[in-house]
């Protein structure tokens, strides 16, 4: 046996429509000094009485206990309702808890969750209210191992339409205009999710108070088989989400989705494919912070030297299958940009070679993917049984990571590398932001918007910018990307979490061509859906002073940001025009002289400090300027 809670306005003990019920209960009232617990659960509002009335009607045989919460400091708020949940917890009798009420946010606090987590693995089942209005997150209901409830086109009490786990909100009952206790023994007729709420929580109770052994998975089958299909849905709540999300997702699922390196395995030992790709150079640059050993370098033979940056390894354009023995995973970055055929032959070739040696592929280009794909299907290969992996953003992707939202936010600080321009380094300074800080002892994890994000440690990859592999739209951004840092903070705990844009913020020109681009404003979305706590703007030495000026006025314009200081990488580039009419880029280095002359014009026009991030003698301020920043 077991009774049911009511989290609300109190009851009306006096109400006809509660004549001979058997109550219990008690009230949380939120003063200046704190929550207060009181004996009384008197109902002056109305709102808990209905809800009391509805539930004893076709339960009247059961004891209810009351919890009022109330607030001499203003509205209802989490604190209150976890008090509420916590007291219903500890009381050994109750079953079902009602909640015809709830907090609209987007983060909802951790301590709600706990709550409910605690209710679920004590097997308490909780039926809350979404908002009346459309599409307004509202937490508890929107929790996993919740029964959310809104109104349906329903004309009977004990009629319901089960949605099931794959609706943030699943389950609809008759909420629509009917007449209801008040209080003052008074009526009203009114409307709303919150009695479609108690509607439900009596048809639950028919189910489960006289059956203590029935467990929750015999719940579900029994709500599905008795649900009615032809109900309509009267508002939106959210879309639908082919991952269940009525069990909560458990430890193993979360340290699964925001830590891609779970993904990885059988990847220890790589080769690189081509190394002189700039991609492969942050590799390079920084293989001794990656968690795994690059033993092996390929590179076209139309593009051939012989050592890497380190010169540790002998970059080959010979394909030996000797040489195969020394790696498991080969990592293939854009070969097929190349415009030399006998480039392109020599990564087909390779790519042959290691389906038959059973290699592993890490790749970030979707045509290559796309070519591993089918040649993984032909009859040579059916021996085969390496993986293939791609960082690719798709549908699934992101209902796996939308099962997560209500998360608390993180309380990681967020920093993010915010570029004028393409071909800044972006990645390069992410990463010796994450080597300077780890030395210094912090946990920092790495939101990479560079395809070869995962190779080098990143925790998630949203690979946005040349020939990108994020297949969501532009408007899902703003909702996916903060549930992604929120699940890193969550899941790996780290102090800082890392990310950057990719490409152009702003446009460069006016010209119709780049204004026209369809990928422009993707790191503007990108950055309002982040909202970092810090940024660096990255520029480049032939960068105007008005373009980065107008950088840095979006970057302000579309969050409260702290911008930190500046980089700028010591390469120049300018243009030389061919007897063709061509335009050829080239790339200049700055002696010490000139990259101090020009990073002094900008640090002074744009009153922001200006260095370059890979000169170790500036890495005791970066320290300082963060430390300093958020203390």
């Amino acid at each position: 046996m077991g009774s049911i809670a009511i989290i609300d306005s109190g009851v009306d003990t006096l109400h006809p429509r509660l004549k001979n019920c058997r109550f219990r209960g008690c009230s949380f009232v939120h003063t200046k000094d704190g929550i207060v617990r009181e004996d009384s659960f008197e109902d002056t509002f109305g709102h808990g009485t209905a809800v009391a009335a509805i539930i004893h009607k076709t339960l009247p045989e059961e004891k209810l206990y009351i919890v009022k919460i109330s607030s001499t400091e203003g509205g209802l708020n989490e604190k209150l309702l976890c008090a509420a949940i916590d007291w219903c917890i500890k009381e050994e009798n109750i079953r079902i808890i009602n909640i015809s009420l709830g907090i609209d946010t987007n983060s909802p606090p951790a301590e709600l969750f706990e709550l409910c987590r605690k209710a679920y693995d004590k097997g308490i089942y909780i039926c809350a209210s979404n908002n009346n209005l459309p599409d307004r997150e509202t937490y508890p209901a929107y929790f996993p191992g919740v029964f959310g409830v809104t109104t349906g086109l329903v004309k009977n009490k004990s009629v319901y339409k089960f949605l099931g786990s794959e609706y943030p909100i699943n389950v609809l009952a008759k909420g629509t205009t009917q007449r209801l206790a008040w209080s003052n023994q008074s009526f009203k007729i009114t409307s709303g999710s919150s009695f479609a709420t108690a509607h439900f929580t009596t048809i639950l109770g028919n189910l489960i108070l006289s059956r203590p052994r029935i467990t929750r998975e015999e719940v579900i089958r029994c709500l599905e088989i008795g649900s009615d299909n032809n109900i309509e849905i009267l508002q939106h709540f959210g879309d639908k989400n082919e991952v269940p999300v009525n069990e909560l997702p458990d430890e193993e699922e979360g340290n699964k989705v925001f830590n891609i390196q779970n993904y990885f395995t059988g990847v220890n030992k790589i080769a690189l494919f081509p190394a002189s790709e700039k991609e492969m150079g942050t590799i390079l640059n920084f293989r001794d912070h990656i968690p795994y050993e690059i033993t092996t370098l390929y590179d076209y033979p139309r593009s051939f030297k012989k050592n890497d940056s380190h010169g540790r390894n002998e970059i080959m354009d010979r394909i030996a299958e000797e040489d195969f023995t020394k790696f498991d995973t080969l990592v293939i970055g854009y070969f097929l940009d190349q415009l030399f055929d006998n480039n392109i032959k020599y990564g087909y070739d390779l790519i042959r070679l290691d389906f038959k040696s059973n290699k592993n592929f890490v790749v970030w280009d979707r045509f290559v993917y796309q070519y591993l794909n089918a040649q993984k299907k032909l009859p040579e290969n059916e021996s085969y049984s390496g993986t293939i992996y791609m960082h690719a953003i798709v549908d699934e992707t992101f209902q796996r990571v939308n099962a997560f939202r209500f998360l608390p936010e993180t309380k990681s600080i967020v920093l993010m590398v915010v570029g004028t321009s393409n071909k800044q380094g972006k990645i390069t300074a992410q990463m010796q932001l994450k080597k300077i800080l780890s030395g210094e002892g912090y946990k920092v994890s790495h939101l990479s918007t560079g395809p070869q994000g995962g190779i080098l440690g990143a925790e998630f990859v949203f690979p946005y910018g040349h020939e990108s592999t994020v297949y969501l739209p532009s408007n899902r951004w703003s909702v996916f990307l903060p549930t992604v840092l929120k699940g890193i903070g969550k899941y790996n705990s780290p102090h800082i979490i890392l990310t950057g844009t990719q490409g152009k913020f702003l446009p460069r020109s006016k010209s119709k061509t780049e204004l026209r681009d369809p990928s422009l404003l993707n790191s503007l979305n990108y950055y309002r859906s982040i909202q970092p706590d810090g940024v660096i703007i990255a520029v480049n030495p032939e960068d105007s002073i008005e373009l980065i000026k107008n950088v840095i006025h979006e970057v302000t314009s579309f969050s409260n940001t702290r911008i930190l200081f500046g980089i700028m990488t010591p390469w120049e580039r300018t243009f030389l025009r061919l007897k063709s009419g061509k335009v050829l880029p080239q790339k200049k280095h700055l002696d010490n002289e000139a990259y101090r002359k020009r990073a002094k014009e900008i640090s002074d026009a744009v009153d922001l400090p200006v260095i370059n991030i890979m000169d170790g003698s500036h890495e005791k301020w970066i320290i300082d300027t963060i430390e300093n920043s958020y203390s």
